[in-house]
């Protein structure tokens, strides 16, 4: 009873029992359900799956396969081996300099129509506030769209599609999406309703309407989902992230000043908010071999967890690894090397980490340089989705 026990705590509260089994080892080997499953406490250890030994430990597929609806069939989060490779190098373009100064002053742009709006509107959700913004950035930068109407609804659904597929994806025997259920079927609507709003705009684009995913994958049959990858991890992760951190800029009003003294402290602080409150928070592989660590051995075939959140709130990692200090980060240091990887590592690390550091330290400085935040709570509440989310309903003032 054990086993099912645990899998309804990793289907409710996912944070919570990662905690729960650690208790000071590098490893646990526990059941959810009839399947066995691994989780890893050790930053090296970790490293070394997602890195040196990463071949024998592909995605999960129980996990993969379940987001499709949110990353299509073939965008790249679903890619393995040489595709995935080949994929992202033909995305490097994506990420090069002249790519980043756009996104950079794209950012910049809406960043000033946020501030314009909260000078009229003080009060808002943050988690809202900050989906709309990135997903607006998000889909100028990729597919060169500016509209605000879309992102809006497109991100009311992708809010709403993340968390029945991070439902689905802790579930034991998750109903298969060909059986009508209203959760099946609420999945599918979604899905569709998103693909065809970004189909519809890639059917009337012209010569003059490019948008750089566009231009790079304009003849690849994969078109769609690649946009579907991008406008999810393009816009989920960043938003997430900066809205736990004005979260936290409001519980610890003191960073606020700091970041206006000086505009580096915005990265500083980005860095332990993504610390505390990491949106990939578990990383999901399966063993395709036996492989040895130490006197620990994963079994083949065996589920594997990463534990990201709870490495990098590790007291063996970081001093006062519960509280909000940012000035750890001002020095490079070795445990930041391996225990702070909130983009994750390897051949499988996110692509888009650099715009995700454009686009935060953007809207960081300008909200904090034209506002005082107010209104935070003593706890900060997170839904863990597919990625971490800030719950809605988080009011803060912009004053």
């Amino acid at each position: 009873m054990k086993s099912f026990q645990n899998l309804k705590a990793f289907m409710q509260a996912p944070l919570q029992l990662m905690t729960d089994l650690e208790q000071g080892q590098k490893f646990v080997r526990t059941r959810l359900g009839p399947k066995s499953f691994v989780f890893v406490y050790d930053a090296n250890y970790a490293r070394e799956i997602l890195v040196q030994a990463s071949s024998k430990f592909p995605q999960n597929r129980m996990v993969f396969d379940r987001i499709q609806p949110l990353t299509g069939r073939k965008g790249l989060v679903q890619m393995e081996g040489e595709e995935s490779k080949n994929t992202r190098m033909k995305m490097r373009t994506l990420f090069s300099k002249a790519p980043m100064a756009d996104a950079q002053a794209i950012t910049e742009q809406y960043t000033n129509d946020l501030v314009a709006e909260l000078k009229k509107n003080p009060n808002v959700d943050i988690a809202k506030a900050m989906h709309n913004l990135i997903l607006r950035t998000a889909l100028k930068i990729f597919l060169d769209v500016d509209d605000p109407k879309m992102a809006h609804e497109i991100g009311d659904m992708f809010v709403e599609l993340n968390e029945l597929c991070g439902s689905r994806m802790r579930s034991l025997l998750p109903v298969p999406l060909i059986i009508p259920t209203k959760q099946t079927l609420r999945i599918k609507k979604l899905r569709q309703g998103i693909r065809s709003q970004i189909m519809d705009h890639l059917q009337k684009r012209t010569k003059t309407m490019h948008g750089q995913l566009v231009d790079v994958f304009a003849d690849d049959p994969n078109l769609l989902d690649h946009c579907m990858t991008f406008i999810f991890a393009g816009h989920e992760t960043t938003a997430s992230s900066l809205a736990f951190t004005f979260l936290l800029l409001a519980k610890y009003p003191e960073y606020q000043k700091l970041i206006q003294q000086d505009s580096k402290m915005a990265t500083l602080v980005y860095k332990e908010s993504l610390r505390l409150f990491p949106p990939a928070y578990m990383l999901a592989r399966q063993a395709s071999a036996d492989v040895q660590f130490g006197d620990f051995q994963i079994n083949k075939s065996e589920q594997v967890i990463i534990a990201l959140a709870s490495i990098q709130q590790s007291e063996k990692y970081f001093a006062e690894s519960k509280e909000f200090k940012p000035e750890r980060f001002a020095e490079k240091s070795e445990t930041q090397g391996f225990a702070f990887f909130p983009f994750g590592n390897g051949a499988k690390s996110c692509i888009g980490e650099r715009l995700a550091y454009v686009e935060a330290d953007v809207v960081i400085n300008k909200i904090c340089q034209q506002f005082t935040i107010k209104g935070a709570a003593e706890e900060i509440f997170a839904d863990p989705m597919i990625t971490l989310n800030a719950r809605s309903g988080q009011v803060l003032c912009f004053t």
